[in-house]
């Protein structure tokens, strides 16, 4: 089979090309070689390459710059995933795109299913949510997966920053006002891929089990790692950002499990695993 994974570069793309089985035909293109903004570009590339599945984990995921640069976040995160569903609508190919849980307000006293109301508050969550209407109006045979708090072995992420700062500092000051379910990029790659088997086109949330505050999410970080320094639970206003954060995106999970048959593992457990494979414990 032939697959095509954009956004080769990018910590989730590395986790799936790591998932999948050797005798898989797999494309992982870089922004410099699959720049999603251009269709041009894109359908040249599928014409070269003629994936049967695309995996779309390609996006600007920095909260602030696409806050900052609007024009970028759609160009990137909305446009280019409508240009990927164009080619995979050209070519036949099936496409799995990656979604957030930033496509919600966060005013919710409940978890959010696949069909709660979408309200984005900031421009990364809207631009992802114009990706998603894209998937949805131009294909058929598509899986959206929305997930949250994505951190994984390569590149940087919450874990890592986290991590390096308590190892520098006596006092960390984190928010206690925002509740999500972290998210281990190897759990999630394996879930995409038994998605991706089941033939059971639509929408998905998918996160490791359970949830957590960001301060939660520290303090076991902390926990496991055995570092010695002070935790500050503050709120958000604590720290300015140009971007508004949603405060409760937690996901409903049961879908996945209803229709598919699985639930990737507690967000504890695989925390723990990615701090023993990296070497912090």
């Amino acid at each position: 089979m032939k697959i095509l994974i954009s956004g080769g570069n990018g910590q989730l793309a590395r986790a799936v090309r790591g998932a999948l089985p050797a005798d898989c035909s797999v494309f992982t293109p870089d922004r410099r070689e699959l720049d999603v903004s251009s269709f041009s570009v894109v359908e040249d590339y599928f014409a070269r390459v003629r994936p049967e599945l695309v995996i779309h984990t390609a996006a600007l995921t920095d909260v602030d710059r696409c806050e900052k640069e609007p024009g970028l976040a759609l160009l990137v995160n909305a446009r280019g995933s409508r240009n990927i569903a164009l080619a995979c609508q050209g070519f036949n190919a099936e496409m799995v795109h990656i979604s957030t849980n930033f496509i919600f307000n966060g005013k919710s006293k409940d978890f959010y299913r696949e069909d709660s109301l979408p309200d984005p508050i900031n421009i990364y969550g809207y631009s992802k949510l114009l990706a998603e209407f894209f998937v949805k109006e131009l294909l058929k045979n598509y899986y959206i997966v929305r997930t949250s708090w994505l951190y994984g072995e390569e590149g940087n992420n919450f874990v890592k920053q986290m991590i390096g700062l308590a190892c520098q500092r006596k006092l960390l000051c984190i928010v206690d006002d925002q509740w999500a379910a972290p998210s281990y990029t190897v759990d999630l790659a394996e879930g995409i891929l038994r998605l991706a088997a089941s033939k059971k086109y639509g929408i998905y949330n998918m996160t490791n089990k359970g949830y957590c505050s960001r301060f939660q999410w520290v303090k076991e970080i902390i926990r496991i790692s055995e570092i010695d320094v002070e935790l500050k639970a503050v709120s958000s206003d604590y720290f300015p950002t140009p971007a508004v954060r949603p405060a409760f995106t937690v996901l409903s999970n049961d879908l996945l499990e209803q229709k598919i048959g699985f639930r990737l593992r507690s967000w504890e457990e695989a925390l723990k695993e990615y701090c023993q494979r990296s070497g912090n414990i």
